[in-house]
């Protein structure tokens, strides 16, 4: 890539953001196609994703997501988004792996335990009726903040 490219890929992806933050979806996919096809750059694919799950194509947006995690595993944000479409698709197996692969990459990481993943992956095993499962995850969830609505939901 040239400088000039480079420039300009760069102006590319800040107004692709741009048109995120203020809800125009459809233009910022297009936008970061864009910049994935001139950079290849792979992270494109959690930027893509998220322009997909805004615009509740879930299954575009949980296979951009894969193609994100198959490279940068990780980023755990890529699982938990997962997670999330899994849940919108109703593929609670897929939602349970992808909930307990940011926690295992968190953990591996010695980061500290994401209450999100584990709400997740609390739902998840409700929604597959893994009862023990679920009450373990929901109590830790819960650990991790007493005030997680969700999980005193399920």
């Amino acid at each position: 890539m040239t400088l000039l490219s480079f420039k300009e890929n760069k102006k590319n992806l800040r107004e692709s953001e741009s048109w995120f933050r203020d809800g125009l979806y459809e233009k910022a996919l297009d936008g970061f196609k864009s910049v994935l096809e001139a950079s290849e750059d792979t992270l494109m694919y959690a930027n893509i994703g998220y322009c997909y799950q805004k615009l509740e194509q879930y299954e575009l947006a949980y296979q951009a997501f894969q193609t994100f995690v198959d490279r940068w595993p990780f980023k755990t944000h890529g699982w938990k988004a997962m997670a999330y479409c899994a849940y919108e698709l109703e593929e609670y197996r897929k939602m349970e792996r992808c909930a307990l692969m940011a926690i295992k990459w968190d953990r591996d990481l010695k980061k500290d335990d994401d209450e999100y993943a584990w709400q997740q992956l609390t739902i998840a095993q409700f929604l597959l009726n893994k009862p023990q499962n679920c009450l373990n995850s929901a109590w830790h969830t819960l650990a991790l903040n007493p005030r997680n609505s969700y999980v005193k939901y399920y």
